[in-house]
């Protein structure tokens, strides 16, 4: 029997796909020692609820104790660097997996004020946490993986909103087309904007720069690569693969986002469910 459980799911409802990538649900009952995980920078970003535990110091790592606080609810924005995360056991955590603007639809203010922190990383509460509590309730109840998932998609049908920036919509759209193979400048002259009013759109909405986006895009499209291939590529097809200018250029690259060089630290990286969760265990 596996001492830490990590369960991924799709939502069931089609109208939620474009917003929400997956659910995860994450749990230890062993009352001894703790999980550890490195995960890498990703364009998407994600709601994590802890129950009975909360998360200390948010900005390069995080530790979760456990706690009598019923929830704790973090969100985590698109991260520019390699997050060590440490869970003290026991522990019951739900990750809700959205793709880059996917949690804009549902609340009501930017993401930079409900998230005012400039590393991307925060504790949730107010209206949103309230809303979200009889739900979670049910959920961490539930040991059902499709209940769990159906309980979830009801609640956030109910939540969701317009999200009205479709200049912003364009951007990320033509980042991700382009695998990140495009500058600022580029970007803002195809939609008809300044690279000011650009990057404070991406501010406001993704907690990140619009260059600090692309660079994502283009590691996240490497790591994918070597991450997806039975027989595992050297490193020139992967820097190649990701249209990097050649192998040195890759490393440098990677580093920058790890602080590891890619030669030890891809064969250290673990694929966890069944949904792109790549991390690596401690």
């Amino acid at each position: 029997m596996e001492i830490d459980s990590f369960i991924t799911a799709r939502p069931a409802i089609n109208r939620l796909t474009p917003y929400i990538d997956y659910y995860y649900f994450h749990e230890s009952r062993s009352m001894d020692g703790a999980y550890e995980f490195v995960f890498y920078p990703n364009t998407h970003n994600a709601l994590t609820i802890y129950k009975n535990s909360v998360l200390e110091n948010l900005q390069i790592k995080s530790v979760a104790v456990p706690s009598d606080q019923e929830f704790f609810v973090c969100y985590s924005a698109i991260q520019p660097k390699a997050f060590h995360v440490h869970i003290k056991r026991p522990y019951t955590k739900i990750g809700v997996v959205f793709k880059p603007l996917g949690f804009n639809h549902f609340i009501k203010e930017k993401l930079s004020e409900l998230v005012p922190e400039k590393h991307g990383v925060g504790a949730i509460n107010g209206e949103i946490k309230e809303r979200l509590a009889p739900v979670l309730r049910q959920v961490f109840q539930e040991t059902d993986s499709d209940k769990k998932v159906k309980l979830l998609d009801a609640f956030f049908v109910s939540e969701q909103k317009s999200f009205g920036e479709e200049r912003l919509k364009k951007s990320v759209d033509l980042i991700t087309r382009n695998h990140g193979n495009i500058n600022v400048n580029e970007v803002a002259t195809e939609v008809g904007l300044s690279r000011r009013t650009i990057g404070r759109l991406f501010l406001d909405h993704c907690r990140c720069s619009p260059k600090t986006y692309i660079n994502v895009v283009k590691f996240r499209r490497a790591l994918k690569l070597y991450m997806d291939a039975a027989n595992k590529p050297r490193l020139i097809d992967v820097a190649l693969g990701s249209e990097f200018y050649d192998q040195s250029e890759f490393i440098h690259h990677f580093k920058k986002f790890t602080g590891y060089n890619p030669r030890k630290e891809l064969k250290e990286i673990l694929s966890i469910g069944e949904a792109d969760t790549f991390w690596k265990l401690r």
